[in-house]
């Protein structure tokens, strides 16, 4: 007769064990919070998330209920099945953190307050069925795939109105883990994604705005009709509401534009609320999750005035706030800040004072007129804060692979551009405005100012040209197109000469539209004109489209 051994629950093998111990390869008794091994270790416990198979019914039941298999699906068991099937939702990534805390209620706060007595039911004369969100459900398992994990009620009783509820479900997550983090690529740690989701638990209009916002941006069409009425429904709703609630929904508003023009329409986007004369506030004083949405808005028009090549629409001037561009222990959202204003100030300084200086417009100088000297000695500030960017910028803004220059004939073949790999999409966003900013600078240098003591690779246009271009081809980052780097990319392609730098610069242009849904077939005509005519042969076409 064998032998049976009688092994304690301790040092039993288990394949579900924590990631300690299972990759030590130790036995894990599996106690949570913290084994007895990771215990006596005293190392951290950490076990593997649970994973939901759509279409597996769960066990959950009510504490106390047996499970038998031969009762059929009564309201009772239905409704003891609410807390785990109310709302199933796919997670993007497994390292995505989870949900928010504002959403993350006890199951039994949110759902037994809605729940029928089965006491009641039994002095009735009529059958009570079970609850209509508990068949939502069922629909949802069979539209479903991937890892799935079960969320509170209280999100699905707010999401459930005039769409289908999974539809959403599903444009709350593309906001939350798609546009969120693109709007808000320039501050990394940043609150916006919790705070705004937040703001949509408590504010039904401010979630159905966002609704509204992911649903446009994932459409097939540019076309917004039918969006109308709807929109006017929600401002009014807006209305309604606090002066800060208003405010984020009206930059939702507007963001939601956004995705149905083209570069060059968005000279004619405006919020719609209004800005006070100085726009930059937001540095500082604003609080999530309208500081990002500022910060977007912000940006959009500076692209705009790239694109058109004109100043951006702000009426007051922006303050230099240091003479030096780059001080100790600056975080790295301060820093894209800092080059965002100054990228800002050299557009200003070239397009409403250098410009119609050399034009010859401002020949008779009016009481609020600054002299010419004053203008020169401003561009020199700024020249002297781009070079010190390149010698002194931190070392998680320095590209982690930077290859040497190529020649005319390399760059006629097979590889138009070598490579400059960034380490995140904030450096790949800082460097590219001060890189535009120098390239601006030089375009409008004055005659008699010699550049000597600079290096000479920082007085090249073509340089800092070249150098744009490598940050759009070999920078993968999903959310490293903001509007500024999508205009920088469309206004450098005009310099680029070779046919093979066009080509790569098209696939470019086909990657920021799939990443963005911002529409460039407009740009995109008008550089291959351009091409064509200035080499008098045909521009190459999108081979990516």
């Amino acid at each position: 007769m064998p032998v049976i051994r009688r092994i304690p629950d301790n040092k039993r093998r288990s394949r579900t064990g924590c990631i300690q111990c299972r990759r030590r390869r130790r036995k894990c008794d599996e106690q949570r919070p913290q084994c007895g091994s990771c215990q006596g270790r005293n190392v951290t416990c950490e076990f593997k998330e649970w994973t939901f198979v759509p279409g597996v019914r769960s066990s959950l039941r009510r504490d106390g209920c047996a499970r038998d298999d031969t009762r059929g699906d009564t309201p009772d068991e239905s409704d003891s099945l609410l807390p785990m099937q109310d709302s199933l939702l796919s997670f993007i990534d497994d390292s995505t953190s989870t949900l928010d805390p504002v959403l993350a209620s006890p199951l039994s706060n949110t759902v037994r307050s809605d729940r029928i007595d089965p006491a009641q039911n039994n002095n009735t004369t009529t059958t009570t069925t079970s609850q209509p969100t508990a068949t939502a459900p069922t629909q949802h398992h069979q539209n479903n795939e991937g890892n799935q994990i079960p969320t509170p009620a209280r999100w699905n009783e707010t999401v459930l109105s005039e769409q289908n509820s999974s539809e959403r479900q599903t444009a709350m997550l593309r906001f939350r883990y798609q546009i969120a983090p693109w709007l808000d690529s320039n501050a990394p740690r940043s609150t916006f994604g919790p705070k705004i989701m937040a703001l949509a638990a408590e504010k039904s209009v401010i979630m159905d705005v966002i609704v509204w916002v992911a649903m446009r941006r994932s459409r097939n069409t540019t076309a917004p009709e039918g969006d109308f009425h709807l929109v006017q429904h929600l401002q009014h709703r807006l209305s309604l509401e606090t002066a800060f609630t208003a405010d984020v929904g009206r930059s939702l508003l507007a963001l939601g534009n956004f995705f149905y023009t083209s570069p060059s329409e968005w000279a004619n986007l405006h919020p719609d609320r209004p800005f006070g004369e100085d726009r930059y506030h937001f540095f500082e004083s604003q609080e999530e999750p309208l500081k990002t949405l500022d910060r977007f808005h912000y940006k959009a028009e500076l692209a705009a005035s790239i694109i058109a090549s004109r100043s951006p629409s702000s009426r007051s001037s922006v303050p230099l706030m240091d003479e030096s561009l780059l001080t100790p222990n600056m975080s790295p959202y301060e820093i894209y800040d800092t080059c965002l204003v100054h990228l800002t100030a050299c557009c200003q300084l070239l397009h409403n004072k250098v410009i119609p200086l050399l034009n010859g417009i401002t020949t008779i100088q009016s009481p609020t007129q600054e002299p010419s000297s004053l203008v020169w000695a401003t561009w020199s500030n700024l020249w002297a804060r781009c070079v010190q960017w390149f010698r002194d910028r931190p070392p998680d803004m320095v590209p982690l692979l930077e290859s040497p220059e190529v020649d005319a004939h390399t760059a006629t073949t097979n590889s138009p551009f070598t490579a400059d790999v960034y380490s995140s999409a904030i450096a790949v966003q800082a460097n590219l405005t001060i890189h535009y900013s120098s390239l601006l600078l030089l375009s409008y240098k004055p005659r008699l100012v010699k550049l000597s003591s600079t290096p000479h690779r920082l007085t090249s246009k073509s340089w800092h040209a070249q150098k744009l271009a490598k940050l759009a081809l070999w920078n993968n980052f999903p959310d490293q197109w903001d509007p500024v780097v999508v205009a920088t990319v469309v206004r450098i392609a005009r310099d680029m000469t070779y046919p093979s730098q066009q080509e790569a610069l098209l696939s470019c242009f086909q990657r920021i539209g799939d990443a963005t849904k911002i529409p460039l077939q407009r740009e995109i005509a008008g550089l291959q004109q351009f091409w064509s005519s200035s080499r008098h042969s045909n521009a190459p076409t999108n081979l990516h489209s």
